[in-house]
């Protein structure tokens, strides 16, 4: 493991590494809700000002607010707020590369980071090189306490003209339950390493085995016909127990086409159900040199007769009686049988990093500085003929949060209506937002992030020190301007 250079690091590391921050997608769980037809708001309620006692705003106040380092920041987006930007500029080395928190955006709800790779030995990077692959994913930590919500980087890595630096830009955002403020905690960046993400040669993201495996050599085996189960709709696991057991007596192991370079992998059990044929393959990671591969993909079975390909769309896992875990791979509404055998192609595809480094970082920092402006609400707004009660808004360079006491069905109705703030500045000039995502549950409270674009669907970055106004639904925020 990697010696940190202090006891604290190496705690944060050993106990927190592990931490899982799963994603969620409201947005889409939302879309899929009921369909209903469209309702108007009521009237706007003109001239609602909002008291501002209480209220908590943080705006810039040091010299520490930057551009970013070297205006790398540009490489990613558009114009950045300064008085959003801090300077960290704090690094650490491991496993013959140096990783580095250049810049940090942050609000009380969400993170964005300003990265840079280099090699300890300054020689050339490779510019496909990255920190999160298959394999190997990013963390972010606050207070040494979990955070739920979900991480990614802007688009691949950003390479400087020598090509001794990889700049990356990686944002997370909370669900927005996290009520606590992430300013003023201990953020804790960890990368598990550096590697690459290996792509077939047309591009596609996992490398397909150049030659498909016949299945011609199951024909001799006992191969059991199981009518009357689908494996999509097994529940309760009763239909993987019937097809393992079904499928004891057999013993063999069909290779798959890269078995040179990863021998671990073999269809290990086959069965035919009314939906067409069921097969049973090994699963696990397997290692060969640089190259680690973390499973397969049974993509499709070709019959050879025609060239008529039938995908493989559905996947569960298992484990067999002597401990091997395995995935069952089926098809859905495949008229194929077992009589069809000696005329099956298998393609298959291997999830692949090229592992540069497995040495993890572990860089703990924080940040006082931001351009957040926290707001209470004590107004209601009507949606639908529905009183929904809004509680808070959060408002900074990184997007809009808007807190509900209302739960998934305030999340519901202003999904399908539509509705978003609208931001008015001091100069005149209008910002509208649109949905970015939500969080909640039907009796809890619920967050709705907003985010603002241009017409070409860049993010925008906007100062909240030059907000005059923000609407929503039939709400107006009026933000007095002599507040510092």
């Amino acid at each position: 493991m990697k010696q940190f250079e202090t006891r604290e690091e190496t705690l944060i590391y050993e106990v927190l590494s592990s931490i899982e921050t799963p994603e969620f997608d409201v947005a889409a769980a939302v879309a899929a809700r009921r369909a209903a037809p469209k309702t108007n708001f009521h009237p706007l309620r003109r001239g609602l000002v909002l008291a501002l006692a209480g209220a908590v705003l943080v705006l810039s106040v040091g010299a520490a607010a930057v551009a970013g380092i070297h205006g790398m920041w540009g490489a990613f987006y558009g114009p950045i707020p300064t008085n959003a930007v801090s300077t960290v500029g704090i690094s650490q080395t491991a496993g013959g590369y140096t990783l580095t928190v250049e810049d940090a955006i942050v609000d009380s709800n969400a993170v964005m980071l300003l990265l840079s790779l280099r090699r300890v030995d300054g020689g050339i990077l490779d510019p496909k090189s990255h920190l999160r692959t298959n394999s190997l994913d990013v963390k972010l930590l606050a207070d040494g306490a979990r955070v739920y919500g979900s991480g990614g980087f802007e688009g691949d890595g950003q390479y400087s003209k020598d090509g001794r630096v990889l700049y990356f830009c990686y944002e997370f955002q909370t669900n927005g339950q996290f009520t606590s403020s992430l300013l003023n905690k201990p953020l804790t960046l960890i990368a598990e390493g550096v590697g690459i993400k290996q792509y077939d040669s047309d591009g596609y993201q996992w490398l397909r085995g150049q030659t498909p495996v016949s299945l011609a050599p199951l024909a001799e085996e006992d191969i059991p016909v199981l009518p009357g189960l689908d494996l999509s709709h097994d529940t309760d696991g009763s239909v993987i127990s019937a097809i393992l057991q079904a499928t004891e007596g057999q013993d063999f192991a069909l290779s798959l086409p890269m078995a040179d370079t990863f021998p671990l992998y073999t269809v290990e059990k086959l069965a035919f159900t009314d939906d067409g044929p069921v097969l049973v393959f090994q699963e696990g990671a397997a290692r060969n040199g640089e190259l680690l591969c973390t499973g397969v993909q049974l993509e499709s079975l070709v019959d050879i007769r025609d060239g008529t390909r039938y995908s493989i769309l559905l996947s569960r896992g298992a484990v067999l009686p002597d401990g091997t875990v395995c995935s069952l791979a089926c098809l859905q509404d495949c008229p194929l049988t077992v009589e069809d055998l000696p005329y099956l192609e298998l393609e298959v595809s291997y999830i692949v990093d090229q592992i540069l480094s497995e040495e993890p970082f572990a860089l703990t920092f924080s940040s006082d500085h931001s351009s957040t402006l926290t707001l209470p609400i004590c107004e209601t707004i009507t949606l639908a003929d529905t009183v929904l009660h809004p509680t808070e808004i959060r408002l900074s360079a990184l997007g809009i949060r808007i807190y509900f006491e209302d739960g998934e069905h305030a999340m519901d109705l202003i999904y399908r209506d539509k509705i978003a703030p609208v931001l008015t500045f001091t100069d005149g000039s209008v910002l509208e937002t649109q949905w970015h995502g939500g969080y909640g549950s039907s009796v809890n409270t619920c967050s709705i992030r907003f985010s603002a674009k241009d017409m070409n669907g860049n993010r925008i970055f906007f100062d909240t020190s030059s907000l005059q106004s923000v609407s929503f639904g039939d709400l107006v925020l009026t933000i007095p301007q002599n507040v510092t």
